[in-house]
């Protein structure tokens, strides 16, 4: 269960308040890559705590449209690190360790308003979650790890948009399946020193429907740099050393270069394929370990099945 919540519009459309099961990716810094795998935000669920798209906690949200392209949100919703072992259906907050409210302004013009459509945002977020980082102390029989609680929650801000600057057509229709060139980027920050990431940035472009039979494929680059909060890169390095390595820190940043497509198979089949390059990667999600990683060359791919689109369903 990936949604379930209950929604009303009021004032000829202008304010919408939903509420209950849901992921805030869905309404905030909503992806303007144009391909799954490299479409990531580590401080957006690292530091804010938003779980990966397809998991819903209970969340709250009240937008107002100023006018037909701006707007501004906020909500709040529980920060649950745990929702990843779960299968959708365990609603209880047991387990929830604190939660974010998030608010923004953004500006959206799509196909329906424009030839060139764009999309801007800039948000700021609070997550009250205590971050527990792992410290090593040193004590007269060697070296021990001890828990180390910051209370202070996390806190920061990020901006993110994309926006079409070529069209074949030089803009004289609003056909979102011609042939045109998109940029697209982000950049973030977070407040406090504790924050696993400190900052990231991203900056990518893609052509879309470059060959006439395949109005739906779209074909990408980009440049995803992230910067390790300076207690989490200290926390690695001590970490290889009890493992038995150097304890020589990683590199603070590191960058991944990719290219990237969307490619329709069949009607309502797709596969976006990837080939990414990581440079200065680090051993965030694996820490304790001896080995120092190198930079690697990752190759990856995703599969969509539109199961209601061949049933059938209504949109």
């Amino acid at each position: 269960m990936s949604k379930l919540t209950l929604e009303q519009k009021l004032f000829h459309d202008k304010l919408d308040v939903e509420a209950g099961r849901a992921n805030l990716s869905r309404y905030f810094l909503i992806p303007n890559c144009n391909q799954i795998l490299t479409c990531f935000k580590d401080i957006w669920s690292q530091d804010a705590g938003i779980s990966t798209f397809v998991y819903a906690t209970w969340s709250g949200r009240i937008a107002y449209h100023m006018s037909k392209s701006w707007y501004v949100q906020a909500a709040a919703t529980e920060v649950n690190n745990t929702i990843f072992f779960q299968n959708g259906w365990n609603w209880n907050t047991n387990t929830a360790s604190g939660a974010a409210g998030i608010g923004e302004i953004a500006y959206q013009r799509g196909f329906d308003q424009t030839a060139y459509p764009s999309t801007y945002e800039f948000l700021g977020y609070y997550n009250s979650s205590a971050k527990t980082t792992s410290e090593r102390v040193t004590t007269s029989s060697g070296s021990s790890w001890k828990a180390a609680q910051h209370t202070g929650g996390m806190s920061g801000i990020f901006f993110s948009g994309q926006q079409y600057i070529w069209r074949k057509d030089h803009g004289t229709t609003r056909n979102p399946h011609s042939m045109a060139l998109g940029i697209y980027g982000g950049a973030g920050t977070d407040f406090q020193s504790y924050a696993p990431i400190k900052a990231e940035a991203y900056l990518g472009a893609f052509v879309q429907a470059p060959f006439k039979s395949h109005p739906l494929d779209t074909y990408g680059i980009q440049l995803h740099w992230t910067k390790l909060g300076p207690l989490q890169t200290r926390f690695l390095a001590d970490a290889n050393k009890a493992s038995g390595g150097d304890g020589r820190p990683p590199s603070a940043a590191h960058l991944v270069a990719d290219i990237h497509a969307r490619v329709s198979l069949l009607p309502n089949v797709a596969l976006e394929p990837s080939v990414q390059y990581a440079i200065n990667p680090n051993t965030y999600y694996a820490p304790m370990t001896a080995k120092h990683p190198h930079d690697i060359v990752e190759v990856g791919a995703t599969l969509f099945i539109y199961l209601d689109k061949i049933m059938g369903f209504p949109p």
